[in-house]
Formats: C-alpha cells, structure tokens, sequence
C-alpha cells in the first residue's frame, strides 16, 4: 500500500502530479496552467455541456492544518466565488479527518462536494489505482520506504547497498532534466556511458539517479571502489549487471591511471559490449579524460568518445537552471528573510545567467548549515552568493580558515597529499606523526583524532566502511583538493611536514606530480624528497615500508641526474632493501636494484637469488623490461640459470594481456577477411616487435627456445576466431548522438516558477 507524505515534491512538482491523477481517474485531460500567480486556477476541464470544472493544488506542507484552513477561507473562498465555477474540487498534500474536510466543504459551497476535495490519504488511493502515474513522477516513488526496501532486499555488495541508502537521502534535490532520458538511450544503444563534464556540474548525481533506474529494472548494482578488476571478478553474462565506477580515471588532476589499467578497462568495456544483459556506468571530469586519452592510446584506438555523455551547461537550459535553484530553496532550511534576498529584484535571474552557474554551488549557497557557520547575517546574504559563484574555489576558503582548528586542518591536509582513499589506521598514525613534529607544539584546537574525525566526516572528508573492512576517507569532494593544493601550493613547511607524516606511496607520487604539474616548483620538490630520506636514515627506517623506500630514492635520483648509489643516504635506502627484500612488491625496487647492480653497489650473487624469487611474481611489461635489463647484466652462466623462469614470465604476460595490446584493428585492420592465417601471422609480428625492446638478446631467446608451444598458448589467449568474427561480421553501426539545444526560455516563464514559491511554505 502506497503512503506517500509528498514532502519530496515541490509545490510546482505536486501541481502535476494532481492533474496528472485527476486526468486518469476521470478519463479526461485536465489542462494545467503555468506556474504564476494562479487566481484560485492549477487545471480546468470542460465537460460535454461546456461547463467548467475547476482543481487547485496546496501543497502547503509545513502550515499547521488550523492556519491552513485559515487561509482557505480569507484567501481563496474569494477567488472561487469570482470564478463562479460548476465544479471545484480541492486537492492538498495534508492528512485531512472527516471532521477536516466538512469544515472545508462549509467553506467553499456550494462549489466544494465531499467527494471533490482530496487529501494524503485520498492523494495515495489514487496512486495505488494508478501506478502508471506513480511511476511517472519519478521523485515521488524513489522516496518510498517500498522502493528502498524493494531494491535493498537485491543481493548486491555493501558498498552498493550504501550507495542506494545515499542516494535515496538526497533524491529530492533531483531535478530531472532532459540529461537523464539521453544518457539512458545511449547507455542503452552502447551499453556502458561515460558521464563527463566540469567541476560540479552534476556528472555523479546523473550517474547516480541512472544506477537507480537500472536497479528497478531488476539489474544488480556493483559499486567499483579502486579498480576495474573489482567487475571483472564478478561479471556474470548470464544476470542483468550494472557496474559503476565514479571517477574512474581519478577524482584530481594529479592522479592518473598506471600500467594496464587504462587497457583494462577498454577491455572491459569490449566485454560489456558483447553482453545484453551488462550496463557500465563510469563519470570523469572532462580535463581528467582528455589527459587520460594523452596517455593511453588504446582509449583513442578504441574509440572510447563514442560512449561519452557530455554534461555541459550548454546542456541546460535557462528553465532547467531555474527549477535546480528553485528546488534547493524549496527543500532548504533557509529562513525567509534570507530567501527574500534572493527574490529582491529579481536576482534569481542573476544566478540562473551566471557563468559559473552549477548544480553544486547552489547546494552550497541554500544550505543553512554552512551559511550558520560561516555566521553570514541576512544582509550579507547576497554577497556571499555572489562571492561564491565569482569565485567557485574559494568556497572552501571561509569554512577551513574559520571554522576548522589547527588539528581539523591537518587532518584534512593529510588525506588530500594521500590523493586516493587512506585507510583509517593509517590516517591515523600520519596524524599523530603530524602533531608530534616538535614545530607543532603550538599548534590550537582539540587534538583528539576521533573528535577531529566526526567534526570534518560529511563537510570536508568522506568516511567509507564496507562490511566489516576497515574504514577509508576520501575528500568530500573533489573541489577540496583543488582549494587545498592552491592553498599550500607555496606553504612549504606544512607540505614537507604532510608528506613526512604519510609515509605512503599515494603521497610520493602527489609529490612527483605537484611538480609536474607546476603547481610547486622542482626546487621544492626535490628539497621536500630529500627531506623525507633524511629523515628514514635518520629513525634507521624504522616502521618503513621497502616499496616507498624505493620509490623515494627514484624521486630523489629524478631531481638529480649525477646521482649515484654509493651516496651516503642512497647507500643506507639500497642497504635497507637487500636486507627486507621480501617486502618488495613493486616496480620501483626493481628500478633501483638495476641502478644499484649497474653501479655495483649490489653483488651479482644477490641480484640472482633475487630473481630467481621474484621472476614470477612481477607481471607487469615495464617490470619485465627492468628484469631483462637486469638479466642482460648477469654473466653468461648465470643468465641460462634464470632464463626460461623469465620466458615463463613473458609468456604468461601476453596470455592475459595479449588481448588489451593488441586491438582488433592492429591485427585484422591490414588483412582481408577470412584470412585466419593472415591474423595469425600479424598477431605474432606484433608481438615480436614488442619483446624486441627487451635488453640484450632475450628476446631472441623467447623466439627461438621452444617458440612454437609459446606462440600456441599466445594466440589461444587472443582467440583469432572469435575476434575476427567480431570484427568482420559486426552489425553494429556506431550510435550517433543528435545535438540537443535546450529550447531558449523566456525570462518570464522563470518569474512565473519562482512567482508563488514562499506564499505557501514559508509561513
């Protein structure tokens, strides 16, 4: 049974929605009138004999019942009495008793019978007989507890479970624009859509709404946190699944996919492609995709644009713009004098026709929370709006300087350097490093981490536990990152005291790209980078992790070309690795070993057992490369001792990745179709050219030792049969997006929607 409150409805939402049940309870069309001053009129209908039957809506919903009444008769009795109609009939979003609706009924007669005024419970019957309505009015139905309970009671994952609960907390401010039809036909024609566009303009809360509308559709949601290999290890062609990555090339500039993700995902998305029953849904800020398209070519060679939904502020139109301002001053907290601002003159319209108009910079300028904080009097309203959209970065500015403490911005300045999500230890144990630097004594504020923790949760950091895992913090969003390294772009001794607490690899590679990206400059860096290798030789390592050491000392030999390993401090790092060489995993400690053995600082002996341990446990082609340089090093003997545990290793690399090198148009592009053979020999071109590149003459070792046995298990893995079926007999034309121009709205169609908004809730 449906039991509707309708509070999620704005006044002008519940206006359509009562013409909407009137029409299909009576089998006819009631015309509904445009928002503006409504002379007692929200629909009419005539009736074979020409009378005229009139509704109005009061979705009223705040107003006691007693006030309500009240206004009726001072307000409208004079309005139907001057319109004289056959028929009136009353519908209002309160609970109404009997006793209600007959001292209404006194009111109005004889236009008002007993059985033409309707209220919550007599709003939700009709709902019930008329669940094509119900279903139509898209944020009434995503409010139910009978929604939320229906898609919760699917076996999806924790954090998509959280992800429903979240989304559904905030489904009023939704307005559903053009946007949202579009981005589903193309997610529907081509399977997985990228939702781009800029900073705030909505790409996640259309994403988000688009993983509920699936959900109803009977898919089953899988929220990626890190990586696309999360979907790959449940993707199941025989269920309806839908897999949704937010930011999916990073949420800042800075970060940037590594290795094979970018030729992951592509390969993911040829998956989804070739199966009905899997929708992909990914969101990436506009600049982030096209740096990502810049470093994989597989991203252009795939065509990946084609699954591009760009959102835009093009793509709004002057009333879309209006009804996202309206509806977050509708569901605000905000007390009338403060909205009257912005109706003084009529100055909505110079927010709609603001250049950096957004959907998330009007959250920001109707929360009451934030203005109470930022102690912004009445009269100061409009000028914190219009501070606000003139400078969209410095949003943060008065909420961190004001009201966050030494302690509370440390903390935040902690995890935006981490850059990706930091689990809650370690964020912790970089937090007390942080404080406890002898510099810091004076810092103000409450030192207490938890405290600290729930104060900034839900404003500047985000808390994510799923299951029983231990909890992570992300920013709140990314905008936060952005305020926070122009902030401390030129504030060098709280930057080298952030990076030193971390202690994490996420935070060197901030290091490295802050300086590639220019916002400090490499004197900076490299001072910072030797600062923190003084300090792991200082403490002998202590509580060090081998990867981030290795790591560092790249940085380190990156702002120096003359480096070398017999240095002091390089010479105790690389001691610090041979003797925890079990605790490297990755590619940066195989950089330095080949630096090291190089230069002679590490014996051959050492470097072998090293290998012989590690050969298989590297898998990615840049690290097969390092191997090979290392392996080219070793003195004939001990090169034959190593040799086919590293074709092993090579072999087993093109098995998995042979499909995500090579696309179909490298392979079947020169050839005609048919021509297995032809494939075939092209594919293993293709691959020879790549092992080419490996030191020395190991390449020619792995086509010529035992090739034949290698080159049947290389292309097994790539499936010259089904590929080039796939590529040949593909019927498939490329969707094709037709330009959409929202249509040029009047000006006085917007004063029209913001014309009665106050005169009915904020009493």
């Amino acid at each position: 049974m449906t039991d509707y409150d309708f509070k999620t409805l704005n006044d002008k939402e519940f206006e359509v929605l009562c013409t909407d049940l009137l029409s299909s309870e009576y089998g006819v069309r009631y015309e509904r009138f445009k928002a503006g001053r409504d002379g007692g009129v929200d629909g009419r209908f005539f009736s074979s004999d020409g009378k005229e039957t009139i509704l109005q809506c009061k979705h009223w919903i705040s107003t006691p019942l007693n006030t309500l009444i009240s206004r009726l008769k001072s307000e409208e009795k004079p309005k139907v009495e001057k319109l004289k109609t056959a028929r009136y009939i009353l519908m209002l979003s309160h609970p109404l008793s009997r006793e209600d609706k007959t001292k209404i009924v006194k009111i109005f007669a004889p236009y008002l019978k007993d059985s033409d005024i309707f209220g919550k419970e007599d709003l939700n019957d009709l709902l019930a007989r008329h669940a094509e309505v119900e279903r139509r009015h898209y944020k009434l139905w995503l409010s139910s507890t009978n929604v939320l309970q229906y898609m919760l009671n699917k076996p999806i994952y924790d954090r998509s479970h959280d992800e429903l609960e979240s989304i559904q907390e905030i489904a009023h401010l939704y307005i559903k624009t053009e946007n949202h039809d579009r981005a589903i036909k193309k997610l529907e024609a081509r399977r997985t859509v990228i939702i781009t566009g800029s900073a705030g303009i909505g790409k996640t809360t259309l994403a988000r709404h688009l993983l509920l509308h699936y959900v109803l559709e009977d898919f089953k949601l899988f929220v990626i946190s890190e990586d696309i290999q999360e979907a790959e290890e449940v993707f199941q062609n025989s269920e309806k699944q839908l897999f949704y990555f937010d930011d999916f090339l990073g949420r800042n500039y800075l970060e940037a996919l590594t290795g094979h993700e970018g030729s992951k995902i592509v390969h993911f998305i040829g998956r989804v492609r070739k199966s009905p029953n899997t929708r992909l849904l990914l969101t990436s800020r506009t600049t982030i995709l096209n740096q990502g398209k810049i470093v994989h070519d597989e991203f252009q060679h795939n065509k990946l644009d084609q699954n591009e939904y760009e959102l835009t502020l093009d793509s709004l139109s002057n009333l879309d713009k209006a009804k996202i301002l309206y509806n977050h001053l509708w569901h605000s907290n905000l007390a009338k004098d403060f909205i009257e601002q912005i109706y003084l003159n009529k100055r909505y319209r110079d927010i709609i026709k603001h250049q950096n108009f957004n959907p998330r910079l009007i959250n920001y300028i109707t929360d009451y929370d934030r203005i109470s904080l930022d102690n912004t009097p009445i009269a100061e309203y409009w000028n914190y709006i219009s501070k606000t959209l003139d400078n969209p970065i410095d949003v943060w500015e008065h909420s961190f300087t004001v009201q966050l403490d030494d302690f509370g911005r440390a903390l935040v300045l902690l995890v935006t350097l981490n850059m990706r999500s930091i689990d809650e230890s370690l964020l912790s144990e970089a937090y007390q490093r942080y404080v406890s630097i002898p510099e810091h004594n004076n810092l103000h504020g409450k030192r207490d981490f938890s405290l600290n923790i729930k104060h900034l949760t839900g404003s500047f950091l985000k808390r994510v536990i799923y299951g029983k895992n231990e909890p992570f913090f992300n920013l709140f969003n990314p905008s936060v990152g952005d305020y926070i390294l122009r902030r401390y772009a030129n504030d060098t001794v709280s930057l080298k005291a952030g990076f030193l607490s971390l202690r994490t690899i996420d935070s060197l590679n901030t290091l490295s790209d802050l300086s590639k990206n220019e916002i400090i400059n490499s004197t900076i860096a490299k001072n910072i980078a030797e600062g923190l290798l003084d300090k792991a030789v200082l403490v002998s390592f202590k509580d060090y992790l081998p990867d981030y050491i290795a790591k560092l000392i790249l940085i380190v030999r990156a702002y120096n070309s003359s480096l070398v390993p017999s240095e002091p401090n390089i010479a105790k790092a690389i001691d610090f690795l041979v003797n925890s060489s079990s605790g490297i995993t990755s590619g940066n400690g195989l950089d330095v070993i080949d630096w090291a053995f190089t230069h002679k600082v590490i014996a051959q002996e050492w470097v072998f057992n090293f290998m012989q341990e590690k050969i298989p446990k590297f898998g990615e082609w840049d690290d097969l490369i390092t191997i090979s340089l290392i392996i080219s090093k070793f003195d004939g003997e001990t090169q034959k001792l190593v040799i086919s545990s590293f074709i092993e290793s090579v072999v087993t690399y093109f098995e998995y990745y042979v499909r995500d090198d090579f696309s179909p148009e490298d392979v079947f592009g020169s050839i005609e179709g048919g021509d297995y053979s032809g494939a075939e020999d092209k594919l293993l071109e293709l691959i020879e050219e790549k092992i080419d590149v490996l030191a020395g003459d190991l390449g020619v070792f792995i086509t010529s030792n035992d090739y034949a046995e290698h080159k049947k298990r290389i292309v097994n893995a790539f499936d010259i049969k089904e590929r080039h079926d796939e590529y040949f007999n593909s019927s498939e034309s490329d969707y094709h997006e037709d330009e959409y121009y929202p249509h040029n709205t009047t000006m006085d169609e917007i004063d029209d929607l913001f014309e009665r908004a106050w005169s009915s809730k904020k009493q």
